[in-house]
């Protein structure tokens, strides 16, 4: 399930739901960055979508990660 904040967002993220189900990098990295963005407590779900995305290749999802983690330890 995804957990948003608006209606809009929520719509933005089913549109790359189905393609990051179906492996698309890019679209796993928006939807992580989305849920990422609500500041919602469920940033285990952002994680999991950057990871998926990360393991593809995306530089940019490798950062954010590094990043969550980062701030976790502090």
């Amino acid at each position: 399930m995804i957990r948003l904040g608006s209606a809009e967002k929520y719509d933005e993220a089913l549109v790359c739901k189905e393609p990051a189900d179906k492996g698309d990098a890019e679209a796993q990295y928006k939807l992580g960055m989305m849920v990422m963005e609500t500041g919602s407590s469920f940033k285990w779900e952002a994680r999991t979508w950057l990871a998926r995305a990360a393991e593809q290749g995306v530089a940019d999802a490798t950062l954010r990660l590094k990043e969550i983690n980062g701030k976790e330890r502090a």
